[in-house]
């Protein structure tokens, strides 16, 4: 939990992305990965000290066509938002 606080102390600010994956379009066809990612940024938040309140980023990192971003990536962000809107993040971060 001191390494924000340090970042923080010596002036730096602290701009948190979570990606487990994401580059490549089968990691986004599994149902539930949202919501896995999710609980797992919120805890990885709450271990390395990140603010309440805090935006945590989280990425698709290939290029992907219009319709595999409806088919897929919204609904996957969707649940990101849903784990995030929950009683499970204690510290109320944000997602981008």
């Amino acid at each position: 939990m001191e390494e924000v606080a340090n970042i923080e102390n010596a002036g730096l600010s602290v701009f948190p992305i979570y990606q487990d994956g994401g580059y490549y379009l089968d990691y986004f066809k599994k149902p539930s990965q949202g919501s896995v990612d999710a609980k797992t940024a919120i805890l990885a938040a709450e271990r390395i000290g990140i603010p309440r309140g805090t935006t945590i980023y989280f990425a698709v990192d290939f290029d992907c066509y219009g319709y595999q971003i409806d088919t897929f990536i919204v609904p996957y962000f969707k649940k990101i938002k849903v784990c995030f809107n929950s009683s499970q993040n204690k510290k109320r971060c944000n997602v981008r």
